[in-house]
């Protein structure tokens, strides 16, 4: 006697078991079964012919199956009559004449159709008249292919549309999505179901009617919740179009739900291990699904979803803390790395600051002995003398910025006592100098009625300067203009006079300033080249216009002074002119305004006579000197003048003070930021 053990629908291995070692247990110990030496147990397996690659993936199984294989292929004709009128004629029932050709005609049309036939036998059966079964009826059911669409329609329009979303989560639970396979029905429990509409009446009830149609299978007690259920048969999953249209619309959700079943139930299983629960990528996919799917999860999907989300949170809870004590190790560790580091540095600083410092004296010391040693030599031998002072200067130089006193005054001494570089001998006395600002030009001026140029890029600079003639007595003062072509003198001779230094000769044709009455003492020239100040003992000032056809010609006339005018400037601007006189003041001239010489700003405060003035880069600021011992600063600027006003006066106008200077205007405060009245 022998056991035979039939595994039908083995396909349901892959399709229905997610894990891989419990799928190869079974079939291993079916394998056992089937070859165990001198064994009594026969194992058939019966599997739909689109699995076949599937089994290849286990060589044992593979094996088998090439040395025991039995393909079923189609029925014929007359097994599909035997098929079709054996059974009807076992239960005393008779088919209609033309009803058996009908039947076969439509399942030849149909790959697949035997389930289909199947269904509509069984339709057919319900619908007989006596115990005929009609071609009316086959024609009223909607012959093969729209029997099982037929009465799958008719039962889902029978429910309300609450009812028929439940149908179909209900249809998506019980089917299995294929992985390049074809889709397959899926085995649920009623616990699982029940959970989907919070309702478990409406859900048994739902479930009852769709089995009392033949659309479901369930195995157990409904009632009780301890029941199974599947679809009645996969040509429904087939040939249904729409629980097809159902799938269609969201086949990847439908994976992603089965898998989170599948996932869910393994943890259950497991007694709720941790580590069966879902993390990261797959974790957010089901979240995401959740969030699509409002309702549809399971009560152990949810809890398992709850379960994950909550761990995952522990985890990275757990991770952030392990994550900022790290950190914070690290950060100590840095912390004392930089502190020993920076101690290390601040030694090694102190060290090199020591070395330096010691290095740096012995160096002074060196300077001071031979700047010493060059005055001891100075008389008996001078020259021995001067070049031990440029060594000690040389020293000197290597101690970035340490002045030694010493060493220069030696170096100067020792060139005094030789003699020093001769760079310039006139005929008589030198009255004024000036140097060009391209550092070429040497000018003087003598008392011998000329002023001299000399050439700073010239091998011997004290050799053949340019003479410049024409005054007729000495030349108190020059000046060279900004862009170095311009060179004024002025003389005792009551003239001032241009020298064109871009000539090839510059003291032919000089341009002869005419106009003053008394000596010019004093010229200067705007940054901008285009005016020449003098400044006379006939107590005025003067504007020339070097851009002019003429420049002598029409001078600006800067009157007002009432004693010599011996001092000029020109801010950098190129707006104003100050003058300083014997008057005990100095006077600021606008050269924006439409006459320069009318309205000046008298600057009073000192006490004797005004001999030399000068503006700071920045237009900020006038500096007078007095033979009264002192200099005086003035603020050029209206807003630094209104500045100094506020600190001055420290306070606004009082009540009485603004209805006396502004009658009927409403108070206002001349500084905000300064008291006023309540």
């Amino acid at each position: 006697m022998r056991l035979v053990v039939v595994v039908d629908r083995f396909e349901e291995v892959f399709t229905l078991c997610p894990k891989e070692d419990l799928r190869e247990a079974l079939i291993r110990n079916l394998l056992y079964a089937a070859k165990v030496a001198q064994g009594q147990t026969l194992v058939i397996l019966t599997m739909r012919a689109d699995f076949y690659p599937k089994c290849a993936a286990n060589a044992e199984l593979a094996a088998a199956f090439s040395d025991h294989h039995v393909l079923v292929g189609p029925m014929t004709e007359d097994e599909l009559r035997q098929a079709i009128e054996r059974p009807i004629r076992l239960v005393g029932c008779e088919l209609e004449a033309g009803l058996v050709p009908l039947l076969l005609q439509d399942v030849r049309r149909q790959p697949g159709a035997l389930p289909m036939l199947q269904y509509a036998l069984l339709e057919l059966w319900h619908k007989r008249v006596g115990r005929r079964l009609t071609v009316k009826a086959y024609q009223d059911i909607g012959r093969l292919e729209g029997a099982l669409q037929r009465r799958a329609d008719a039962t889902l329009m029978a429910f309300s549309k609450e009812e028929q979303e439940l149908c179909r989560r209900i249809f998506l639970r019980l089917t299995q999505p294929g992985e390049g396979t074809e889709d397959t029905k899926r085995r649920a429990s009623m616990e699982e179901l029940l959970s989907l509409s919070g309702t478990s009446g409406a859900q048994e009830a739902i479930v009852q009617k769709l089995a009392d149609a033949s659309l479901l299978i369930t195995e157990g007690d409904i009632a009780r919740g301890d029941a199974f259920v599947e679809v009645a048969h996969e040509a429904l999953i087939r040939s249904w179009p729409q629980l097809r249209q159902w799938i269609d619309a969201d086949r990847a959700g439908l994976r992603s739900r089965t898998r989170l079943t599948e996932a869910a139930r393994e943890w259950k299983n497991s007694g709720r291990d941790v580590g069966y629960l879902y993390a990261g990528a797959r974790l957010a996919v089901a979240k995401e699904w959740e969030a699509s799917h409002k309702g549809e999860l399971s009560a152990d999907e949810d809890e398992f979803l709850r379960c994950s989300f909550e761990a995952q949170k522990q985890r990275g809870a757990a991770e952030l803390e392990a994550a900022r004590r790290l950190a914070e190790e690290q950060k100590q560790r840095a912390e004392e790395a930089e502190k020993r580091e920076q101690e290390q540095k601040e030694f090694a600083e102190k060290l090199q600051l020591e070395r330096a410092a010691a290095e740096q004296h012995a160096r002074v010391a060196e300077s001071r002995r031979l700047a010493a040693e060059s005055s001891s030599a100075l008389t008996k031998y001078p020259q021995c003398s001067l070049l031990l002072a440029v060594e000690a200067l040389k020293v000197k130089q290597t101690l970035h910025g340490v002045r030694v006193a010493v060493d220069e005054q030696s170096l100067r001494e020792a060139l005094g006592f030789i003699g020093g570089r001769l760079v310039a001998r006139a005929d008589g006395p030198i009255t004024a100098v000036a140097i060009s600002p391209d550092n070429r030009w040497v000018v003087t001026g003598s008392r011998e009625n000329t002023a001299r140029l000399w050439d700073l890029s010239a091998e011997d600079p004290a050799a053949n300067p340019v003479v410049l003639r024409g005054h007729d007595n000495a030349v108190r003062a020059v000046a060279i203009s900004p862009d170095n072509r311009w060179l004024v003198t002025g003389s005792l001779d009551k003239t001032a006079r241009l020298w064109d230094l871009s000539a090839k000769d510059p003291a032919v044709n000089p341009v002869v300033l005419r106009g003053h009455d008394q000596p010019v003492m004093a010229v200067g020239i705007s940054p901008d080249n285009r005016w020449v100040v003098t400044g006379s003992l006939d107590n005025t000032a003067r504007l020339w216009d070097l851009r002019a056809k003429d420049p002598a010609a029409n001078p600006v006339v800067l009157c007002g002074h009432e004693g010599y005018v011996l001092a000029v400037a020109i801010s950098p601007d190129n707006r104003w002119v100050v003058t300083g006189s014997l008057d005990t003041t100095a006077r600021l001239w606008d050269f924006s305004a439409k006459d320069p010489a009318a309205t000046p700003v008298v600057l009073r405060g000192h006490e004797d006579n005004v001999t030399a003035v000068a503006i700071s880069p920045d237009n900020r600021w006038i500096v007078t000197g007095s033979e009264d011992n002192s200099a005086q600063l003035w603020l050029l600027q209206v807003n630094d003048l209104v500045d100094v006003a506020r600190t001055v006066v420290g306070r606004n106008f009082s009540a009485n003070e603004w209805e006396l200077y502004f009658p009927g205007e409403k108070y206002r405060k001349t500084f905000p930021d300064l008291p006023g009245p309540d």
